[in-house]
């Protein structure tokens, strides 16, 4: 579902490759976590794996459409089968918390009552539904950040990409939060977090992979 093949990316202002050769594959349906120094290029992965940027050398390839081109096909498809957790939420801010949720159905053609119900379904999944209609810049960080998650998971991906996806939340709502992604993996996803939350890596031991150096490491 996910493959990597000696995939190399160069910043201009580093002296190193912040992926160097780096070959990863993860199966249909299965779940991993990402760990790594800040800067050590979790982020950069991600990117390539849902077509915001492109290896210098090698190959990406997700879902079966081959990303390292660019090409627009390739990356519409992505795009309707690939679900992202921002870090930095990317919410439209114009909006409510259910009208960001609820868009992603919409934009696929899904009936607008059956849409507003399964967003609000989502957004009561994550302890939020009491503030579906609020506009995004009344929320708190916390707030923002599970409606980023509900977005995410309210159009049953297939593959889900989660960069800090409990950064801002607390430890019981973090545990609640990776509940649910783990359920979207036994449900077929195939789940790829970045983290540096060693609590979640205690309580789900799924494998780990630890990047350093452009390298990663298979660690559990």
């Amino acid at each position: 579902m996910i493959e990597v093949q000696n995939v190399v990316r160069r910043f201009e202002q580093q002296r190193r490759p912040v992926l160097n050769g780096l070959d990863f594959k993860l199966e249909r349906g299965s779940f991993a976590f990402l760990t790594g120094a800040s800067g050590s290029g979790k982020s950069t992965l991600l990117r390539l794996m849902y077509g915001a940027d492109y290896p210098d050398e090698g190959k990406v390839t997700v879902a079966g459409h081959d990303l390292h081109r660019g090409e627009p096909r390739a990356l519409a498809m992505i795009r309707r089968r690939v679900a992202v957790i921002f870090q930095d939420f990317r919410l439209l801010r114009e909006r409510s918390a259910l009208e960001n949720v609820r868009l992603v159905l919409e934009l696929r053609g899904v009936d607008r009552r059956l849409a507003h119900r399964r967003a609000m379904e989502a957004l009561d999944d994550v302890g939020i539904g009491a503030f579906a209609k609020r506009p995004v810049p009344q929320l708190s960080g916390g707030e923002q950040q599970r409606v980023a998650i509900a977005r995410a998971l309210v159009g049953d991906p297939q593959v889900l990409l989660c960069d800090e996806p409990t950064g801002n939340l607390d430890e019981e709502l973090s545990m609640q939060v990776l509940g649910l992604i783990d359920l979207a993996s036994s449900r077929g996803a195939t789940v790829l977090v970045a983290t540096h939350d060693t609590e979640i890596l205690r309580r789900f031991p799924h494998p780990t992979f630890h990047l350093s150096e452009g390298k990663l490491e298979r660690r559990g």
